[in-house]
């Protein structure tokens, strides 16, 4: 049962004892979820900043890798290129030297060698 002593401004409630339990269970419940909503937060916030850094190497590596490797693939194409031109001034010189001409009589000839043997 309660009573109110005092002005319509302040208030001394008396309570029972198992309204004082609940008061304190229910309070005790609220600071543990407090507790727990503080360490939601914190690791948010961690997980994002965690996050941030892991995007950053992410692309600073991506940036580094492209900036020592892009030299090496410069002088590989340069290399191909040169190649390529090579391989097209070679067919062109066999294309254009003259294959030698069998003589006519020469296959006869072998192919009577081979079936005397």
């Amino acid at each position: 049962m309660r009573e109110r002593i005092g002005s319509d401004r302040s208030y001394i409630i008396h309570m029972t004892t198992e309204e004082k339990d609940v008061l304190t269970k229910t309070y005790a419940l609220a600071r543990e979820n407090n507790e727990m909503l503080h360490s939601l937060k914190r690791s948010i916030r961690w997980g994002r900043v965690l996050r941030f850094i892991y995007w950053g190497f992410v692309i600073a590596g991506a940036i580094g890798a492209f900036v020592y490797i892009q030299p090496v693939v410069s002088s590989l194409l340069e290399s191909y290129k040169n190649a390529l031109e090579g391989f097209g001034q070679f067919n062109q010189t066999t294309q254009t030297t003259r294959s030698p001409q069998i003589p006519e009589g020469f296959i006869q000839q072998i192919q009577g060698l081979l079936n005397r043997g």
